[in-house]
């Protein structure tokens, strides 16, 4: 299964045709839901925005933890180097209007999570720049990177990933100009990785019900 696995994997790694300026950029956010009446009753003495700030960030946590917690999940069953980026990925995602999985399949994608990543920069999991030009100096500053490019937040790639009036183009339009269309099959094999995350079974935090 894993040789399988492995073979498929390496059969999808393409060096990205990307430019230096025509580097990743975001994708489709996760809206936290507000809490309910219940659950801002309990301090009265403090402000509702106050309140409703610390709620929606036990709930970005929560999702950072659970679904990171699979990402992790599915590196760890096949042993690749990512693994333990899990929350890193997730919360780069969701901090930058991704959803949650989408710098994650990047990596997967691209460079098998980091197994074929960049020859000169073993960070550069996520084929940045086609691999030439600026170098990483950690896994934490390319999903960074990835992250704000992915979700428009990059002034020099902005433009290739909004549409006019400033709104994020469809995830489809963002993967195609990221390296679909060099690649016929880059959307399917996005589909692929996301639902292989998804499948993962890992303990949901409690708070997580809430969402």
């Amino acid at each position: 299964m894993h040789k399988q696995f492995n073979k498929f994997l390496q059969s999808v790694v393409v060096l990205p045709v990307l430019t230096t300026t025509f580097a990743l950029n975001p994708v489709a956010g996760i809206a936290a839901k507000l809490p309910t009446a219940a659950a801002i009753s309990s301090d009265q003495n403090r402000p509702l925005s106050s309140v409703l700030a610390d709620n929606q960030q036990q709930d970005t946590e929560a999702q950072v933890e659970f679904y990171g917690a699979k990402v992790d999940a599915f590196f760890a069953k096949y042993k690749l180097p990512m693994e333990g980026q899990g929350e890193n990925l997730v919360r780069a995602a969701l901090e930058n209007g991704l959803s949650k999985y989408e710098v994650a399949v990047v990596a997967t994608i691209e460079s098998t999570a980091g197994k074929f990543a960049c020859p000169q920069d073993k960070y550069n999991a996520f084929g940045w720049g086609s691999c030439r030009g600026q170098k990483f100096s950690s896994y934490e500053e390319a999903i960074n990177t990835v992250a704000r490019t992915l979700g428009g937040n990059n002034p020099g790639t902005n433009k290739y990933y909004k549409n006019a009036d400033g709104t994020l183009k469809d995830f489809d339009t963002r993967f195609l100009i990221y390296n679909g269309y060099a690649n016929d099959r880059y959307l399917a094999n996005i589909d692929w990785a996301m639902k292989k995350f998804d499948s993962m079974e890992v303990k949901a935090p409690a708070t997580l019900a809430r969402i």
